[in-house]
């Protein structure tokens, strides 16, 4: 073959490999298709039509030996084991499927803290480390026991002494055996909810406390039987904000006819923070919660479902895990439907007297013989769930608002004696048709003019009916 064709060949094979992944099986056999009509319709020498032949051939090879290449080097993450998370190993046990810390670990946007407390009577508090933002603070936490004997620790408390304000609440902890408070080391992790975003903040300093106690020292109201241990930190606040960003989303879920828009959503290392607005000048029902809201990353038979976490499922904020190795995929809330009730449905009438339901959004809602007003004063309501094959997800309940109003239309409130709960739900009963619980609540012995009304603030019905909404 002569050499300026040889050369010819090569600079084409070059060029069809580079831009291989741009061209389509249509296209491709369209070029060369092309190439055959207009040799035809010409005189070639019998090296140029041999030439040609021979491009064709391994234009079409191409498509065998593009993918196989691509195939054969791709990068081998994917077959590596997982990384070390270097001094934070010892944890891998605990945290399961908290994708959120998982991710943050591969990451690398742990931040070392390796603080410990003065060992007192025995015990000693570490905090490893914690990964935090403007929402909240997952900490990894070492609890050593050097006595003899077991003792009993729940969690830990956070003050965050920068802004004088506490945590809030401790959403959940984990730990890394049954044998927790035991003789030996227990490993934990917790998250905390800041009480209100920690923005615009040189450094963060707070103090986590452990309080372990023996069986002796819960039956003692003295603290001199108590062990309090304390470890204070610093953040680094710049970590606050350097892996998070905030999406403006302003688009609106769709079902049955409601709104709830979604505003925004704040997507950090602790998780993702969708603020939604379920209240929407329109709508006609009172809607309590979403249905199996997850957040979709990516698309197609690669994305990733992003579920809900253990304290995620507010009314107006839904915090979900977060993939931080992945920071620029597609994001797509997705709901399967909402618990609502028409507000128009939503008093409800009884003579409490006559043991008679006048007024009620269904027949599910039935009054039991368990109890009546009679008896101390107690409402027993019961309320028949059908069974729903595969729901799951679905959430099933009823609720009263404390305070409702007699015949005449004065008010009164729901009691609340101390030797008994104003509002306490049974055992529910199943059957091959659903299930049936009863539910109590205390509205007194007096007697009233009747009818009684009473606001439903919750009540099970479920409307399923997928939508999405993107959110970046």
């Amino acid at each position: 073959m002569a050499e300026p064709e040889e050369n010819l060949l090569k600079d084409y094979f070059q060029n069809m490999i580079t831009k291989a992944d741009e061209l389509s099986d249509l296209k491709l056999d369209a070029a060369i298709h092309g190439g055959i009509l207009r040799g035809s319709r010409k005189r070639f020498s019998l090296n140029r039509g041999f030439t040609i032949v021979v491009l064709a051939a391994m234009a079409a090879a191409l498509f065998v030996i593009v993918p196989w290449l691509q195939s054969n080097f791709e990068p081998e993450h994917a077959q590596l084991p997982p990384k070390s998370w270097g001094e934070f190993e010892v944890f891998r046990p605990i945290i399961k499927d908290n994708i959120s810390l998982k991710s943050a670990l591969e990451a690398g946007i742990v931040q070392t803290i390796g603080v410990s407390s003065e060992e007192k009577d025995g015990y000693m508090l570490t905090l490893n480390g914690v990964v935090a933002d403007k929402k909240s603070m997952i900490a990894l936490y070492t609890f050593q026991n050097k006595t003899q004997h077991d003792v009993l620790l729940h969690g830990g408390s956070l003050d965050n002494a920068t802004s004088n304000t506490t945590s809030g609440q401790s959403s959940f902890f984990v730990i890394d055996s049954d044998n927790i408070g035991k003789p030996g080391v227990t490993r934990m992790l917790i998250q905390y909810m800041w009480s209100e975003d920690q923005e615009g903040l040189k450094e963060l300093v707070a103090n986590m406390s452990v309080t372990p106690q023996t069986p002796e020292a819960m039956l003692s109201s003295s603290d001199k039987y108590r062990t309090t241990l304390s470890v204070p930190f610093t953040l680094e606040t710049d970590q606050l904000q350097k892996n998070s960003r905030t999406v403006t989303v302003n688009r609106s879920l769709n079902i049955a006819g409601q709104k709830i828009v979604v505003e925004q959503a704040y997507i950090a290392a602790t998780g993702i923070y969708v603020d939604i607005i379920p209240y929407q000048k329109g709508n006609t029902m009172q809607i309590n919660s979403l249905i199996s809201p997850k957040i979709i990353l990516g698309k197609g038979k690669n994305a990733k479902v992003l579920n809900i976490t253990e304290h995620g499922l507010g009314t107006e904020t839904l915090i979900f895990y977060n993939d931080n190795l992945d920071k620029d995929s597609r994001m797509t809330l997705e709901v399967e439907g909402i618990e609502g009730l028409e507000k128009s449905k939503r008093d409800l009438v009884i003579n409490t007297e006559t043991s008679t339901i006048i007024k009620a959004p269904d027949n599910r809602l039935t009054i039991s013989d368990e109890k009546t007003v009679e008896k101390d004063g107690v409402l027993a309501l019961t309320l028949f769930t059908p069974k729903e094959e595969g729901k799951e997800s679905l959430s099933y309940g009823l609720g009263i608002s404390d305070n409702f109003v007699d015949g005449t239309g004065s008010g009164h409130f729901m009691f609340r004696p101390d030797h008994f709960t104003y509002s306490t739900t049974g055992e529910p009963r199943h059957d091959e048709k659903g299930s049936t619980t009863t539910f109590f609540f205390n509205v007194g012995s007096e007697k009233l003019p009747q009818p009684l009304t009473f606001n439903l603030t919750f009540y099970s019905n479920p409307i399923q009916e997928t939508d999405r909404v993107k959110i970046r």
